[in-house]
């Protein structure tokens, strides 16, 4: 019984842990992708002017 507990327990570890990987992955994407696109309206603008 208590080994079966500390397994399901790792389990779940696990499944947190690329879980939250895979969020701080997409966070940094996006906010990459914020950041280029920024970026590119700006140098739109300055070849603009």
């Amino acid at each position: 019984m208590e080994n079966n507990n500390n397994e399901a327990y790792w389990g779940y570890g696990a499944l947190f842990l690329s879980s939250s990987k895979t969020f701080h992955q997409h966070t940094v994407t996006a906010s990459l992708q914020k950041r280029s696109k920024s970026q590119h309206i700006a140098w739109q603008r300055r070849s603009a002017a």
